[in-house]
């Protein structure tokens, strides 16, 4: 009777949702769940063709995803530069990888930038700005003056900008300028 019933609805009822932890490989390519070009943001099915990439589909358990994923690698071999456990961005040099299960994922050069770690916590790295007023470790998350300007920084990169003229950090670390807050 229920198979009956389903061929009778019509095709456009039928549905391909997923899970988001769902994912798999079928020959070189990845099918993982998605919201990607879905209005409704419904999980659906989507493809990857790891090989147009020059990469292979891997499966491989990881802690930090709570179990086993499929993803495209740079190689069906564990790289040894991914041992685990570790940050899934680290640095090779001043080359940001993007390690997963023990496989190297992307592997990217930061110049002009350096390869540098975060301050989140994680053990994560990132193309960092050496330039940049946030650069310093030893600012954290919090405000910085580099002359009329006041800068947020979070791990290690500006997450907010505010101009403030003579820029100069209160008791409270906030700036101000001549007194008064630079902050909206």
């Amino acid at each position: 009777m229920l198979l009956a019933i389903a061929a009778m609805m019509p095709q456009c009822l039928l549905s391909d949702e997923c899970d988001y932890s769902d994912s798999y490989c079928d020959g070189t390519v990845l099918h993982t769940c998605g919201t990607e070009n879905n209005m409704f943001r419904t999980p659906k099915w989507e493809a990857v063709d790891c090989a147009a990439m020059g990469r292979v589909c891997v499966s491989g358990y990881d802690e930090s995803w709570g179990g086993t994923r499929w993803f495209c690698a740079q190689s069906a071999t564990q790289d040894p530069r991914c041992e685990e456990p570790g940050p899934g961005w680290r640095c090779d040099g001043n080359n940001l990888l993007g390690c997963s299960a023990g496989y190297l994922a992307t592997e990217a050069p930061c110049d002009p930038k350096v390869c540098a770690p975060l301050l989140n916590g994680t053990g994560a790295s990132d193309c960092l700005d050496p330039e940049s007023p946030c650069f310093d470790p030893d600012i954290g998350h919090a405000w910085t003056c580099d002359g009329n300007d006041a800068y947020l920084c979070k791990d290690r990169k500006v997450s907010m900008h505010e101009y403030c003229p003579g820029c100069t950090l209160n008791e409270q670390g906030a700036p101000v300028s001549g007194g008064a807050l630079c902050t909206y």
